[in-house]
């Protein structure tokens, strides 16, 4: 819903958006659509401002607007960098991840599908031309291990910070409910300059191996998510709950959340699901086995 009211919509098979207007709306023919590129999917959530709609497609970045008869148009378009097909460890074509709105609207970011992924940073503005509309494009997970890097959640944004996870060559197998391949390490923290003419990696996690979706408390500084660890003597998987320092990327506190053998069901991983944290203090997280939760006994 955007801030006007109305309700934006795409699909997981075309490149069309729509708009439904719910005060005006009486019957299909008041739904307002327009489609982004023939031959193009969106697999992934919109991004709302007041300015405008920031939708990523299987081959571009969009910034959409809705005219006072809601009718939807493209302010602008950029072409990512993609290697055509779907990368190790997402499931989805293209970028895998939901544009995030950073800068207090100034900006918009996402990971691309380049052969060694990247974070993609852009500016909302309307009118600037091509050249100007990026404003960085900057390979992550490039230490050894960390793949050719995906993501297949959101960035954390906050100001003008980034947070990205490393969710290279996972593959979970549906028919078996096996783990069969566990994801790369890796967590990231990449900075807008305050000139908005570039990016700095301020740090890099090399040891965090996660596809829970990471959540940033700015009252706590820490960056909350789950550490998937396997030891090859018991054969066992080990899952802790971590939290990471926002400043500097260190591991600050663990807690062990559960094993799982191997071969077996992996009952404490998870397939990209989000953490909650609720109004006890009381964090949650979705596994293949159900829902776990961690809070302070003090």
């Amino acid at each position: 819903m955007d801030f006007q009211g109305r309700y934006w919509l795409n699909m997981g098979t075309s490149a069309n958006i729509y708009v439904l207007n719910p005060a005006t709306y009486k019957d299909v023919g008041d739904l307002k659509s327009v489609n982004l590129g023939e031959g193009e999917v969106t697999r992934n959530g919109l991004a709302l401002t007041k300015e405008g709609t920031y939708v990523v497609t299987t081959k571009k970045m969009y910034r959409v607007d809705a005219g006072a008869d809601d009718q939807p148009y493209v302010v602008w378009s950029v072409p990512y960098d993609t290697i055509g097909a779907v990368r190790s460890g997402q499931y989805e074509l293209g970028s895998g991840t939901s544009p995030t709105i950073l800068g207090e609207g100034k900006y918009v970011a996402i990971t691309d599908n380049a052969e060694q992924m990247n974070v993609v940073v852009y500016r909302t503005e309307a009118g600037l031309p091509p050249e100007q509309r990026v404003v960085c494009k900057v390979p992550v997970f490039t230490f050894s291990g960390g793949g050719k890097g995906a993501n297949s959640n959101s960035l954390i944004g906050s100001h003008n910070s980034i947070i990205v996870q490393n969710a290279s060559d996972y593959l979970f197998d549906w028919n078996t409910l096996t783990l069969v391949t566990p994801s790369a390490p890796g967590m990231e923290r990449i900075d807008i300059d305050s000139n908005g003419k570039g990016c700095t990696k301020v740090w890099v996690n090399t040891d965090v191996t996660s596809t829970l979706c990471p959540k940033l408390s700015t009252r706590t500084g820490l960056i909350y998510t789950q550490d998937r660890r396997y030891d090859a003597e018991t054969d066992l998987y080990a899952v802790y709950w971590v939290a990471l320092d926002f400043r500097t990327g260190k591991v600050v506190w663990e807690k062990l959340a559960g094993t799982f053998e191997k071969s077996g069901h992996p009952t404490f991983d998870n397939f990209w699901s989000g953490i909650g944290i609720g109004p006890n203090g009381a964090m949650y997280g979705g596994q293949y086995g159900g829902v776990t939760m961690i809070r302070d006994t003090r």
